[in-house]
């Protein structure tokens, strides 16, 4: 069948198949328009063939698109091994044309900038899909495994923030833990068990941006909020991945900061390499005075920053959470896949847009 263009709706004695050409102009549109689902893209082309809609085609049309997307990916992995571009950093490091470059009249203070934020919208239902039990390899997203190692961290930050707000009223004025806290206190991202999570395996995503809005690194939270082992974990990968005098912008970066910099596994990490922190300029006006004098980047110019405001994530979100609403229901495996479709999708226009973002 694919030989002659075709891909079977299953592996043996198909009674319906899909031309690549339809499986291709389906992705190319999921692509742009990540709210469009299988069942109104199968209707329209029943429409356009004059052919009756027959109940089901599209969870038939569903499992060839999981092939089709299967055999994309394959192909471009085996590519990828050829040009020698099969390191697990490689994406992340060389995805950007223009961060990687250096400054040889004007040496840059701050080699790189990066944001990083968490959303709640892509929660994903605990029930749906049980019986498929394929694992996506994704490319964007870090391992569980990897994320759970910072949980003992996590919880003592928590600790330390909600003994924080609590002495926060205490505190002489003036005092920069007093500061810290009371800015904590004003997010939800300081407790990350606020949020109403009840029957949901993934709960949101958690991502790490670059200055040029290309996705570096995505963590998706499970069975939970914004809990502090996703910035810590995101936090490592930075400077796993990037090394010394990089930047990071995050709505509660002024407690975050502490926080790494206590933390036993990226403390002592964070401090060699000289990470520096800032509170992103949306929600920078809703902190400390004293706290925006530390972390607004409209305060801090001389550090490097320019006119960077941190707020890529937010841009990110208002765009990526167009397929939110398909994969409430979605399998784990459909999950992880449509959303890095649509993060590609992103990364293609940011890499686009890139001469437009430094000439302006």
């Amino acid at each position: 069948l694919v030989y002659n263009g075709l891909l079977g709706a299953t592996p043996f004695s198909p009674n319906q198949a899909f031309t690549l050409e339809l499986l291709e102009l389906y992705r190319v549109q999921r692509s742009r328009h990540p709210n469009y689902g299988y069942e109104p893209f199968i209707k329209s082309i029943c429409d356009h063939q004059r052919v009756t809609y027959i109940p089901g085609m599209q969870e038939r049309f569903a499992r060839a698109f999981d092939v089709y997307l299967d055999i994309r990916r394959s192909a471009d992995k085996r590519a990828d091994q050829v040009l020698g571009r099969d390191d697990p950093e490689y994406r992340a490091k060389h995805s950007c044309a223009a961060c990687p470059k250096k400054g040889d009249k004007c040496p840059l203070t701050l080699k790189r900038l990066h944001c990083m934020d968490g959303g709640n919208s892509f929660k994903r239902r605990a029930d749906a899909g049980g019986a498929d039990k394929r694992q996506y390899e994704p490319e964007y997203f870090a391992k569980r495994d990897y994320v759970d190692q910072f949980s003992d961290e996590g919880r003592g930050k928590e600790r330390r923030v909600r003994e924080a707000v609590r002495l926060a009223r205490t505190v002489a004025e003036g005092d920069r833990t007093g500061t810290e806290a009371r800015c904590a206190s004003n997010w939800k991202a300081a407790n990350g068990k606020d949020q109403d999570i009840t029957g949901c395996e993934q709960t949101g995503l958690f991502g790490v941006l670059c200055r040029h809005g290309l996705v570096e690194w995505l963590v998706e939270m499970v069975r939970s909020g914004e809990l502090a082992k996703y910035q810590f974990a995101c936090t490592n990968l930075v400077l796993d991945t990037y090394g010394e005098d990089q930047g990071q912008g995050y709505d509660i970066g002024c407690r975050t900061k502490g926080t790494v910099e206590r933390a036993e596994l990226t403390g002592p990490k964070a401090k060699a390499l000289r990470l520096q922190w800032f509170v992103d300029s949306f929600h920078g006006y809703a902190h400390e005075r004293e706290c925006m004098l530390d972390f607004h980047p409209l305060y801090r110019y001389k550090s490097g920053v320019g006119l960077e405001d941190f707020d890529g994530m937010e841009r990110f979100f208002s765009w990526v959470n167009r397929c939110a609403g398909l994969l409430r229901h979605a399998t784990s495996y459909r999950w992880m896949q449509f959303i890095e479709l649509t993060v590609k999708q992103w990364d293609a226009d940011r890499y686009a847009s890139i001469g437009t973002f430094h000439r302006n």
